[in-house]
């Protein structure tokens, strides 16, 4: 799934936007997330001079299983996030154990050829939209007897 973006004329000037609209068919099946007609992706893009500062909004349908009847149903999706690009990420340093992550690891890439691909960042954050536990319009909030 591709939703490149070519940042050249951003990166011209600190201060400099742009705005980009998507309609995209888009779908991560090994993440369970079957996407139902295109998704609308309204992106706005900022150089901040370290860092390229996306704020986007996503509107679209997503296929789920209901976490109690285990049917499948449509669940509308829409939301904004924030997102971070940047060219000058240092490579990960190898450690063993546990590693505190820390906000530049939250950063996404500027290719060498000054792209961005908002498709994991969009992938990313569907995930984090999606209830933990979908319930369908037939299945109550509440179990009965509880």
């Amino acid at each position: 799934m591709s939703l490149k973006i070519d940042l050249t004329p951003i990166l011209q000037e600190v201060g400099r936007t742009a705005h980009f609209d998507f309609e995209e068919r888009l779908s991560w099946p090994e993440d369970g997330l079957d996407i139902r007609d295109p998704l609308i992706i309204e992106a706005d893009l900022m150089n901040t001079g370290e860092l390229v500062v996306i704020n986007a909004k996503i509107f679209g349908k997503v296929k789920i299983k209901c976490a109690r009847c285990a049917e499948d149903f449509v669940y509308p999706i829409k939301f904004e996030f924030e997102e971070e690009y940047s060219s000058n990420i240092p490579a990960p340093a190898k450690k063993k154990g546990e590693v505190e992550l820390t906000k530049k690891d939250f950063i996404f890439k500027i290719e060498k050829d000054n792209t961005i691909d908002l498709g994991e960042a969009v992938r990313q954050n569907i995930l984090t939209e999606l209830p933990i536990k979908p319930l369908c319009k037939k299945c109550p909030e509440k179990e009965e007897g509880n």
